[in-house]
């Protein structure tokens, strides 16, 4: 699964909880993307490496879409700060702060190494995989570090957090 942008605009919780409520720390959810012309939802999922099933450039655990919604297809968000997880425990995950989202049933993050690449008609595209990349204090390193953006992508120039406020006469600069 290779991606620059990931478009999942679909988190929802698998515990029950009312639509609407808050992605929380801890809490089962999934990632979805409806694609192509039949509007299907497709869930992120993942499962253990084998001699035959990992990702392509990489070679470790793949990361790939299916319409089929299982355990395999659950995540959950950590905080970032280990000291803190226990205690961010149940609290609604902020918007726009940087998280470890992991697969429950590996127990292993999502994460975009930035070493494998692949050109295909949209530009230059990395690889998403599930690995722990962790440093020599045992904490996980930039490469598992995700944000769920909740704004509207603006016109072409800029990143996400950057880019202008869309309204209905137009973008309005920051």
């Amino acid at each position: 699964f290779e991606c620059t942008f990931f478009p999942f605009y679909n988190f929802n919780s698998v515990d029950g909880s009312a639509v609407g409520e808050p992605l929380r720390y801890g809490q089962n959810f999934v990632l979805g993307t409806k694609g192509g012309v039949s509007d299907k939802l497709f869930y992120l999922a993942s499962d253990h490496k084998t001699f035959k099933n990992f990702a392509t450039k990489s070679r470790l655990q793949k990361v790939f879409l299916t319409a089929e919604l299982s355990y395999l297809t659950f995540w959950q968000a950590k905080s970032l700060d280990p000291q803190l997880r226990l205690e961010h425990e149940g609290f609604p995950v902020p918007s726009e702060t940087k998280i470890i989202i992991t697969h429950c049933y590996t127990n292993r993050n999502l994460a975009v190494p930035r070493t494998f690449c692949v050109w295909t008609h949209f530009g230059r595209e990395f690889e998403v995989i599930c690995h722990n990349y962790l440093n020599s204090r045992r904490v996980e390193e930039d490469k598992n570090y995700w944000e769920i953006i909740t704004r509207n992508p603006g016109p072409e120039d800029g990143t996400m957090l950057e880019r202008h406020e869309a309204l209905p006469e137009g973008y309005k600069s920051k």
